[in-house]
């Protein structure tokens, strides 16, 4: 198996304000140090707030209802509408739900 360094990072998770930095090296090249890395559709921040991952989310819940709003203006049964809103909306909330929902004091404002 070939060593991509492209699509290799080193993140490092932490709360502190004082971070070491390390420059790491896999079989002589050095590997890209970042603050943030998507892992299965969740982006992560070296202090795990997930603040731009919520941000993403939401704009793109509010593209897709603009979206939909535009398609369906002709569309009146309650219960085709209600399935296109699971299907397409609400699903992108409630992946990975259980790892970016943590609700703190400076979130909620």
């Amino acid at each position: 198996m070939k060593f991509n360094n492209s699509k290799t990072r080193v993140i490092t998770f932490t709360r502190k304000t004082n971070v070491l930095s390390y420059a790491y090296k896999l079989r002589d090249s050095s590997v890209t140090c970042t603050d943030t890395i998507i892992d299965l559709r969740v982006q992560f921040d070296s202090k795990l707030n997930f603040h731009a991952h919520v941000d993403n989310i939401f704009s793109k819940s509010v593209r897709m209802l603009c979206l939909t709003r535009t398609v369906t203006d002709s569309i009146s049964n309650l219960d085709s509408l209600f399935i296109l809103h699971l299907t397409l909306v609400r699903i992108k909330h409630e992946y990975a739900s259980a790892v970016w929902n943590s609700i703190t004091c400076s979130d909620v404002t």
